[in-house]
């Protein structure tokens, strides 16, 4: 039997891994309103995050997913608050979102609206609980400004741009975005969903987005790097 604690992290687990295409998210969607009112917020947010990850085909279930939560915002924690920042930009730019879901939205406008009005009050309850996020950089990240300023280009060091906080900042909105381990999935040199999400969400934004792979970045030379960062950037 299916219980809101199986299906979300079914769901979440098969966004995050980028899988399930095989018709197994599909099928564990279909059964999600059954269980709908018996969710946790916890529960409700992972849904909603998974749902804009997956190329599923399901406008209807993901406003119903964040009406629920909009009646549920007050009991929202800032971590559930920051995804649904995520979610909502998902919602608001469709270039962010994946091709089925896209299309769902745009094939039933009355899906679309309450989606819109339920983010409008989540980000209401959100803003009144506004916190500073604290802001981290990776060592990999603190050791490229040296070589902005080799390159006399002036930049910008962790900004908040929609959901995100950015690595770099360029002028004409291009962000350099250092892609360590953890963007990647193990042992590979594929980007992992949050980390393509992302860039949709980036460029949905009009950010022109340098992507720097560790796997790239790191065997080069001092030298190598200076040409290697040129380049990206004037691509």
């Amino acid at each position: 039997e299916i219980t809101p604690s199986s299906a979300t992290a079914s769901l979440y687990a098969l966004a995050l891994l980028d899988c399930g295409g095989d018709g197994t998210a599909a099928a564990i969607a279909a059964a999600v309103p059954r269980i709908l009112m018996e969710a946790s917020c916890r529960e409700l947010v992972h849904l909603a995050f998974a749902l804009v990850m997956l190329d599923l085909p399901v406008a209807e279930l993901l406003s119903f997913v964040l009406e629920r939560l909009a009646r549920l915002s007050a009991k929202l924690s800032p971590k559930h608050l920051h995804a649904l920042r995520i979610v909502e930009h998902c919602v608001l730019l469709p270039p962010a979102l994946r091709p089925a879901l896209r299309a769902s939205l745009q094939a039933d406008p009355a899906a679309a609206t309450r989606c819109s009005r339920a983010m409008e009050q989540i980000a209401d309850t959100a803003r009144q609980g506004a916190a500073a996020d604290a802001v981290t950089s990776s060592k990999l990240q603190q050791r490229l400004s040296k070589y902005f300023v080799r390159l006399a280009l002036p930049h910008d060091t962790e900004q908040p741009v929609g959901p995100y906080r950015l690595d770099y900042i360029l002028p004409a909105r291009i962000a350099v975005e250092v892609d360590g381990y953890k963007h990647f999935y193990a042992f590979s040199r594929r980007l992992t969903a949050k980390s393509e999400m992302k860039l949709r969400v980036l460029r949905a934004l009009g950010w022109s987005v340098v992507s720097l792979p560790h796997f790239d970045w790191l065997p080069r030379t001092t030298d190598d790097r200076l040409a290697y960062l040129a380049g990206r950037i004037e691509a």
